[in-house]
């Protein structure tokens, strides 16, 4: 796109409902845009429209005792109209069941499948028409049933279908994150934004409380801003659909958002550390966070085997270089040793839940660590578990893995 050009886009409502406030919100923010773009001299290309696909809009349809195509149409009218009562001035209207948007559709479709990034399995899965995601038993509260949505009951699904080949664009998103904030590091960018409503992992401060260490606002406000910016990253490389009993940011916001809104956050956290005088400390823990997610990465490719304790820690390093920056940001450098320990025994526990965390079920294969889905090993205390996986690295067959059990 030249320079002379501009292109924005609403996002495209279901309908399985009538135009809403929030959405009238949304449209006239974005005409305000373009109408401003247009002022300076633009060409701009301003898309609105409906999404006319899904469940949910098909239940819509035969609640009302309407065939879906009628209903939609009848929908997409009532969208079609804000045009004129909120004088709107977008030269793009797509439905995505117009002819055009199916053809676009295909052809990317197409060019996927030859690119090989579509591959077919049989899966089964519980799914939430609400969520519009399927969910693992993790996320679902202690009656088996979506916190989002309690009073839906969840399909089951069994069927061969479709699927995206994520993991060849892992690494490349990954060091788009990793470039991003290096280079706004190294430009001395200042970050200024607020934060607060896309901080959803604020329990550092609290569990540090616990062990007699207080954080004062400004440095609660780094490790909150690193741990929500980190576990954004973390859930879409590893497909997490729930955080918090929330759908996770990357679902609702897209993967590119994601980056970017986790780039500002850890951006905000350095200018934040460096007035601490802690930028060098800061430095070192991303550099070493990274390789850590890196190499577990490359575990999952093949590309490398964890084969013992050693090559376990090299994945286990983004947990150990968060937690250890803790101490310096605790004041207690000399509890670095300690801190270390608390992260170890942290990414065992998370590696004794393996894939039922609700993200990929492949998570225990791929740190090829089968072991630690085995029930008996999932009570185990922290510090036996260390003991434990130690000699798990050594074995190599059921009778030995019957023998640990045992001893312990």
């Amino acid at each position: 796109m030249s320079k002379d050009t501009f292109y924005i886009t609403t996002t495209l409502p279901y309908v399985n409902a009538d135009p809403h406030l929030g959405f009238a919100l949304e449209i006239v923010q974005a005409d305000v845009i373009a109408r401003y773009k247009e002022l300076q001299g633009k060409v701009v290309f301003f898309n609105t429209g409906t999404d006319e696909h899904g469940l949910k809009i098909y239940e819509s349809a035969k609640k009302e005792g309407l065939d879906p195509k009628t209903y939609v149409d009848q929908k997409a009218q009532k969208f079609a109209k804000l045009k004129e009562a909120l004088n709107l001035s977008y030269n793009s209207f797509i439905r995505t069941t117009d002819p055009s948007h199916i053809e676009a559709v295909y052809e990317f479709w197409r060019l996927c499948k030859k690119q090989g990034d579509i591959y077919k399995k049989i899966y089964k899965a519980k799914y939430c028409v609400g969520c519009e995601l399927e969910k693992t038993d993790s996320e679902l509260d202690a009656q088996g049933r979506c916190p989002l949505h309690p009073h839906r009951k969840l399909e089951l699904i069994e069927e061969e279908n479709y699927f995206f080949r994520f993991s060849r664009y892992q690494k490349p998103l990954l060091e788009l994150y990793k470039r991003n904030v290096e280079k706004l590091i190294e430009k001395k960018i200042e970050i200024s934004n607020d934060f607060k409503k896309y901080i959803f992992h604020k329990n550092y401060p609290e569990r540090l409380k616990k062990q007699g260490i207080i954080l004062d606002e400004k440095r609660s406000e780094i490790v909150n801003l690193l741990a929500s910016g980190f576990r954004m990253i973390d859930d879409f490389l590893d497909e997490h659909s729930i955080r918090e009993n929330q759908i996770a940011f990357w679902r609702k916001n897209g993967i590119i958002k994601t980056i970017y809104y986790a780039t500002l956050m850890t951006v905000r956290a350095y200018n934040l550390a460096e007035k601490e005088g802690l930028s060098k400390e800061f430095r070192e823990m991303f550099r070493r966070v990274i390789d850590g997610v890196f190499y577990e990465l490359k575990i999952e490719d093949g590309l490398e085997e964890c084969k013992d304790y050693k090559d376990w820690l090299k994945a286990a390093e983004r947990e150990i270089a968060f937690r250890e920056f803790l101490a310096y940001l605790a004041k207690v450098p000399e509890r670095v040793n300690e801190f270390r320990e608390w992260a170890i025994k942290a990414q065992i526990k998370d590696d004794l839940l393996g894939a039922e965390k609700g993200g990929r079920e492949d998570t225990e294969i791929r740190l090829k660590r089968p072991i630690f889905k085995r029930e008996w090993l999932k009570e185990v205390e922290p510090k036996l578990a260390i003991k434990i996986e130690q000699e798990i690295f050594k074995s190599s067959s059921e009778k030995s893995f019957l023998e640990i059990k045992r001893k312990y």
